[in-house]
């Protein structure tokens, strides 16, 4: 190789870096009135009564998300590969195209 096309490829690698590198831009700000005790809590201006409310609304909420017990994942498959059986029968009853 030419010692001019070296030294334009290493020049150009040089430039890609440092432009690179010039691009690197500040973390956004973080959104006004965050902070994680506030955001636990509810709305700082809020009442103690609010705060209680939102409270047991979230405490109902979490309750509802609970774990499914056993016997409602058996089920929930059971139901799941039923559908899946309606939809794509096999064999023979396979409607033909």
């Amino acid at each position: 190789m030419e010692p001019f096309v070296r030294i334009f490829v290493l020049l150009a690698l040089l430039a890609t870096a440092f432009g690179a590198s010039a691009q690197e831009m500040a973390p956004p700000p973080p959104p006004p009135m965050y902070d994680g005790a506030a955001q636990r809590m509810g709305h700082p201006e809020w009442s103690p009564e609010q705060r209680h409310q939102f409270r047991e609304e979230m405490r109902m909420r979490r309750q509802e998300r609970r774990q499914m017990t056993p016997e409602e994942r058996h089920q929930l498959r059971s139901d799941i590969r039923d559908a899946g059986r309606q939809l794509y029968p096999r064999g023979r009853h396979r409607a033909r195209e």
